[in-house]
């Protein structure tokens, strides 16, 4: 039938490109053969990435279904993998050397707004291809070119996107055993970088076309995976139907091995956002979970095509139906499509087979998660959306809920399409390395949201709620220090809040969704913005471990504290700076205020300048000039208002652009204590609320 269709598969060789999701708390190794976090060695899905702890061994997607009866399979488990790099042509057929698509392209955020900064682009930036497929943001007006320089952009969702391209007709499909489908499949994986449990998730959209020329009927999509959860030979697998969740999660209190979460064993799951959408677009969603045995049982692995459909349509390898209670066969007659779908440790989890309390043994499980069935016409395209999260609390029960409570956030990314408001971009650090002493100072750039304190982003799931504040609006700093750099939790030593009444702020955490339970967010006390902090009677030739966090507040939403990601430093006290060519830094200086003097009119303000960071400390002159800003984006309406400029009057170098930032935020520079640090001098501005002015530091 394929000869008659014209159509036959290619020689091409399987990729050999990679790349790294681990812009989180995870790094995920991805592949572009089919498979995922594993490739005949070296398994990757690492939670924490500093942490020895590894979650899952290897995944990856099934697609099956019938042309004309007959089976068509696009599977595999550990290989040989059957899909390769490139396109499928208007005709389904596969390129004649697959080889010149092997490539993944990685693109953060942080590229883009560096590139808008420096004009310098990765490589993977400037070769974004969207002639392939891959998503862009138009900014030239011509949606069908790829122009940077233009203001075209990757439209990568979260703050790391990976964008690759594969086929299934690149070479015979020598796992499954079937002829080639003709599918072309284009995936975008990406992860958030915050301080709430997206910081432990990782999301997967891939879009599949069916390029083959047949109606592809009786069609199923499965998520396939052996989690090897840290220890792989204690593992339990669950379901939450709700929810719409296939889990792991550990089978014993203690997850040894080399890989194993000790102690603290996390739980990991799987949720099916979105699963094909069909006639009337209706989303068909997770429609089945089973588990099998690393054995040749009619419960263990899959031997070619024709067992891996009947996994895919939630049958034994005998064609036997998954039955309530024990493992899943000859315990009853009643029929059920998910496996262990009880709550653990209720019935029908692992932990109570029967009703009785009887446990399943632990051991090495693999699952597969599906959707289906449903018709895949030729030209058709399907999008199919996923998430893993992973979960730890104290003890494997428990990870379990939490693991159900962080899906919910997933979930809810899910259904705003991840437009999710950006957290506060985390400070940037800069360090100063002392006689016994450390001093950290930071800010952030003018393209990152929170430059100068100015961070006030809408929650769009407030869009509907009729309250009046509905953005959160920066609120203060934390500071923190840590054991050592595996440590993930470390110790909050400062925190640094903006004086309006806001201090000690309760959110309510629901971990059970049935128990909430308040956990205190935000430690403020109004002691007012600052941007440095001095350790004092620190050890010398020591590391030590700090790091910053910058926070939202906004009393309507849940959560109430929105927080950054935590910048991390490692510092080393030390009598001799090196950056001062071994010169001794004398720190009495350090807490020492500057009073400006007004080289304008008469000031009914002040300017303040107090060294913070001594081994920073330019002794150039500096200026603050108050100038009036007209906002005109209302021409009907223009707005004038007074902000001010900061500038290194010995070298002409503006450090702070009052003008620019107004343009960008559409309000004046922050007047106060504290506004900004530069050159190691934290600088406080009272400013005059009319005429221009002008004030000198000395």
């Amino acid at each position: 039938e394929w000869a008659a269709a014209g159509k036959t598969y290619g020689t091409c060789q399987g990729g050999i490109a990679f790349a790294d999701l681990d812009i989180n708390n995870v790094r995920a190794r991805l592949y572009n053969t089919g498979g995922l976090f594993w490739k005949g060695a070296g398994a990757e899905y690492r939670v924490p990435q500093s942490g020895t702890g590894n979650a899952i061994f290897a995944s990856g997607i099934w697609l099956g279904g019938l042309v004309n009866g007959e089976l068509r399979m696009v599977a595999s488990d550990y290989g040989p993998w059957e899909l390769w790099p490139g396109p499928l042509d208007d005709n389904g057929n596969a390129p004649a050397d697959c080889g010149v698509y092997d490539r993944m392209y990685k693109v953060e955020k942080q590229d883009i707004l560096d590139y808008q900064d420096t004009g310098v682009a990765t490589a993977d930036l400037s070769d974004w291809p969207f002639q392939l497929g891959a998503p862009v943001i138009d900014g030239d007006g011509d949606p069908n070119n790829y122009n940077l320089a233009g203001g075209d952009r990757p439209d990568i969702l979260g703050d790391q996107g990976i964008w690759w391209i594969m086929n299934d007709m690149g070479n015979e499909h020598s796992w499954s055993l079937t002829q080639p489908i003709g599918i072309e499949v284009q995936v975008l994986a990406f992860s958030f970088k915050r301080a709430d449990a997206l910081n432990n998730t990782t999301f997967y959209k891939y879009k599949l076309i069916n390029k083959g020329g047949a109606q592809l009927t009786e069609t199923y999509f499965g998520i396939w995976s052996d989690p090897d959860l840290g220890d792989a030979g204690d593992d339990y697998v669950g379901s939450d139907t709700a929810r719409g969740i296939g889990f792991v999660w550990n089978g014993d209190d203690f997850d040894g091995g080399a890989d194993g979460y000790a102690g603290r064993p996390p739980a990991l799951g799987y949720d099916f956002f979105q699963g094909p959408v069909v006639v009337d677009s209706v989303n068909v969603g997770g429609t089945g979970f089973i588990y099998y045995n690393n054995d040749s049982t009619v419960q263990g692995n899959p031997d070619a095509g024709d067992d891996a459909y009947r996994y895919l349509r939630g049958v034994w390898r005998d064609d036997s139906p998954i039955t309530l209670g024990g493992t899943g066969r000859g315990f009853s007659e009643e029929p059920v499509e998910y496996m262990f779908a009880g709550d653990p440790p209720a019935f029908w989890s692992e932990e109570d087979t029967d009703g009785a309390g009887s446990r399943n043994t632990p051991a090495d499980r693999r699952f597969l998660f599906s959707s289906g069935p449903f018709t895949l016409d030729p030209g058709q395209a399907i999008d199919i959306v996923y998430g893993i999260v992973w979960s730890q609390s104290s003890d494997r029960f428990l990870s379990v809920q939490q693991m159900k409570s962080d899906d919910a956030l997933a979930q809810a990314a899910f259904n705003v399409n991840f437009q999710l408001p950006p957290p506060p971009d985390a400070p940037r650090i800069e360090v100063s390395e002392m006689d016994r002493t450390v001093v950290l100072t930071w800010g952030n750039r003018p393209s990152d949201n929170n430059y100068l304190d100015s961070y006030d982003v809408a929650n769009p799931f407030l869009e509907d709620v009729d309250v009046e504040d509905k953005t959160y609006t920066f609120e203060g700093y934390n500071i923190y220090q840590y054991e050592s750099e595996s440590d993930l939790t470390g110790q909050r030593i400062a925190t640094f809040d903006v004086d309006n009444g806001v201090t000690n702020v309760v959110d309510i955490i629901d971990a059970t969704f049935t128990i909430p339970t308040a956990s205190l967010a935000a430690f403020g006390t109004d002691s007012g913005v600052q941007h440095s902090y001095q350790i004092d009677n620190a050890t010398n030739a020591t590391d030590l471990f700090f790091g910053v966090q910058a926070y939202a507040y906004n009393e309507n939403s849940a959560p109430q504290i929105f927080k950054s990601a935590i910048n991390r430093v490692v510092v080393r006290p030390t009598r001799n700076l090196s950056s001062g060519g071994g010169t001794v830094i004398d720190l009495d200086n350090a807490g020492v205020d500057i009073v400006g003097e007004s080289i304008a009119a008469p000031s009914d303000g002040g300017v303040e300048a107090t060294i913070v960071d001594p081994s920073a400390v330019t002794g150039h002159d500096y200026k603050v000039e108050f100038i009036t800003y007209t906002d005109d984006h209302d021409p009907d309406h223009p707005v004038s208002f007074t902000t001010y400029d900061i500038v290194d009057a010995t070298t002409g170098d503006k450090k702070v652009d009052g003008a620019a930032f107004a343009a960008s935020t559409g309000r004046p520079m922050t007047q106060g204590p504290d506004v900004a640090v530069i050159d190691g001098l934290s600088f406080s501005v009272l400013g005059p609320p009319d005429d221009f002015k002008s004030f000198e530091m000395v």
